[in-house]
């Protein structure tokens, strides 16, 4: 509120709108950001309603994770120390205002800090990623490394804990200055904008030097501690994160006490008819006992009529040999018979590459036209072009697999070449690994059940919709989960064909 655009601001006026209003409309990630931060930002509302709550236990997740990147520190080091930076156009103003010698003084000792700090950081985060020599071997630029007790015990990392306490130590170096120049902006009306944004960066500093302590130290057992590391020598994209373990117990101590009543509604809340998965992951189970109840309506579209479901019985697993080619021709006749309007969802980026890149001059040569979400493509545009055109077809990764809206002939078929499993690398999933026994059947397999009704969701977006469902995995068929998939899917009428059989009923039904 020092800033002289405060009551013109369009945050800060939606805020005091939101204050005096009866309804307030928000996202997840305001919600939860709210939650954390004890009510700071939304005002006080008895009822939320919390729609598309599928995603509500992730978003909470990120809002309760801290984390130390390497760019933001090095942008923060650079305001202080810099000729065109915060700290300096600080000094500029202090030098012009009478009696501002003390603000002067105070920032050039905070910027002679600063420029100190520069190199102890840059040397922390060389070594942060040099920690990507203890991953597993991948030709992915990107890793996620689960800093786990084997990490903790090798050379790499005793590196990154000594250069860690000496960053640590300039941080609260930096904090202190800073607080004692903002401090001694208060008394000068002329600097009042300017303390308020070194304000703003001292306490971003305080979280940088709280959060790498957290994870220096690795004692908190109530996180799961992982490197978000860029393989790339000069790409400075690395990051030490830690995430909260349990999210719901978080919820359950200080969101639901402050609230009359939370409903949650999603069309995939339930794995099948089991809620326990989502009431676990939202802290449900820690309130006291009669406080929440359950309930599944039935849609009101009707699936088993306008959806068909087919499971290719010639196509081997997905680890299995000869599994891309046979998916490759699965996917050319598919695309052949339907004359377009398809949605190939895949679950990574290089086997959607490698199909399309294989597929594409085949189906342009019958008149088909395929997109594909390659990195530089921006999913808005593909979602509009595929609305806009019901012939043409898509390869797309997760941004579709929920909240895309064809609906129509646009998308009369989606297809689904692997199982939506989380990937056995990551941090989270390693870590309940560690910790409980059947992690995988109680974390992953209901995530990867309520990810795939999610995706059989893009089929159907109204009464009058229909189309088919073609699910490309095997282990649907080979493993005994395969029937939770099957079961939570909206429409029961399945049937088990080989490629050809599935062609000519396709031809035969749309």
């Amino acid at each position: 509120n020092k800033c002289v655009y405060y009551y013109g601001c369009l945050l800060h006026g939606a805020r005091r709108h939101a204050s005096h209003a009866d309804i307030v409309v928000t996202n997840h990630a305001l919600l939860f950001c709210d939650c954390m931060f004890d009510g700071a930002i939304l005002p006080p509302i008895a009822h939320w309603v919390i729609d598309e709550a599928h995603a509500a236990e992730s978003e909470a997740r990120r809002q309760l994770t801290v984390q130390v990147e390497a760019r933001g520190l090095m942008n923060d080091l650079v305001q202080l120390r810099g000729t065109d930076g915060m700290l300096a156009h600080l000094v500029a103003r202090a030098q012009k205002t009478g009696g501002g010698l003390l603000v002067v003084g105070l920032a050039n000792k905070l910027r002679t800090s600063a420029v100190a700090a520069q190199p102890v950081a840059e040397s922390f985060f060389s070594h942060v990623k040099e920690l990507s020599e203890l991953a597993v071997k991948s030709n992915y630029d990107r890793i996620d490394l689960w800093i786990n007790p084997q990490v903790r015990d090798s050379s790499q990392w005793g590196m990154v804990v000594s250069l860690g306490g000496a960053l640590i130590k300039r941080l609260e170096g930096l904090v202190k200055e800073g607080r004692d120049t903002v401090s001694a902006c208060a008394e000068f009306e002329e600097l009042l904008e300017a303390q308020s944004d070194l304000s703003a960066l001292v306490m971003r500093l305080q979280e940088i030097r709280d959060a790498l302590t957290l994870i220096v130290e690795g004692v908190d057992q109530g996180y799961v501690y992982y490197a978000e590391l860029d393989r790339r020598e000069n790409v400075p994209g690395d990051r030490l994160v830690a995430a909260s373990l349990d999210v719901g117990g978080a919820l359950a101590e200080s969101f639901y006490p402050q609230q009359m009543s939370v409903t949650y509604a999603s069309a995939t809340i339930a794995a099948g008819t089991d809620f326990s998965y989502f009431v676990r992951g939202v802290g449900l189970d820690l309130i006291p006992d009669g406080s929440f109840s359950t309930l599944q309506l039935a849609s009101s579209y009707d699936f088993e009529q306008n959806m068909t479901v087919f499971l290719p019985d010639d196509l081997p697993e997905p680890n299995g040999p000869g599994y891309r080619t046979a998916l490759e021709e699965l996917l050319f006749e598919v695309h052949v018979a339907m004359e377009g309007s398809v949605l190939t969802l895949f679950t990574n980026r290089r086997d959607m590459e490698r199909c399309h890149e294989q597929l594409k001059p085949r189906l342009e040569a019958r008149g088909l036209q395929l997109k594909c979400q390659f990195r530089t493509m921006s999913a808005k545009r593909l979602r509009d072009e595929f609305v806009e055109d019901k012939h043409l077809s898509l390869f797309a990764l997760r941004s579709f697999w929920e909240g895309f809206d064809a609906p129509g002939e646009t998308l009369r078929c989606v297809i689904i070449p692997k199982l939506p499993f989380g990937r056995p690398t990551d941090p989270l999933q390693c870590e309940r690994d560690q910790r409980e026994s059947n992690a995988w059947k109680r974390y992953v397999l209901p995530e990867a059940v309520i990810d795939l009704k999610q995706a059989a969701g893009r089929l159907i977006r109204s009464s009058t919709d229909t189309g088919c469902l073609v699910l490309a995995d095997a282990r649907l068929r080979t493993k005994w989960y395969g029937r939770s998939f099957l079961a939570a899917l909206p429409s029961q009428r399945q049937y088990v064909r080989s490629t050809l059989e599935i062609v000519e009923e396709m031809r035969r039904l749309y």
